[in-house]
């Protein structure tokens, strides 16, 4: 049989086809039959797991992607990241995840922010919700 190989952009659109039509099997192994890849591509298949209510593997693949040489999360990739460590409320590393990102490209711009915004309400309405237990 004849494959033939893809590019990134080819790629990545199947991937987030195949994410769209919640097949996410055939979208990892696109993913990792793909020779290039690029940032778009590492948040296609983050997003789509984390869609997929795969959150673990999500950020398994996060932590990949940042050792991954020549890609560099950007701000789609941070606001998947955060809203899924706060739907675990794991909010250490969504603040971490925030740090990490200023300090490569230098600040937060608006939906990134919105985003942090959010993980601190939740926070915040976590340590209510924790203080009413204990009076109540």
């Amino acid at each position: 049989m004849n494959y033939w190989e893809l590019d990134v952009i080819l790629g990545t659109s199947f991937i987030n086809m195949y994410v769209k039509c919640g097949r996410i099997q055939d979208s990892l192994f696109l993913f990792l039959t793909m020779k290039d890849k690029n940032v778009f591509t590492w948040n296609s298949i983050i997003k789509g797991l984390a869609m997929d209510k795969n959150v673990e593997k999500a950020l398994w693949w996060f932590s990949r992607m940042k050792h991954e040489k020549g890609i560099k999360p950007d701000e789609v990739t941070l606001i998947v990241v955060s809203t899924k460590y706060q739907t675990l409320r794991l909010f250490g590393r969504s603040f971490s995840a925030f740090g990490s990102f200023k300090r490569g490209h230098g600040s937060h711009k608006g939906d990134a922010f919105l985003s942090l915004v959010k993980v601190y309400g939740e926070l915040f309405w976590l340590v209510v919700e924790l203080m009413g237990t204990r009076n109540g």
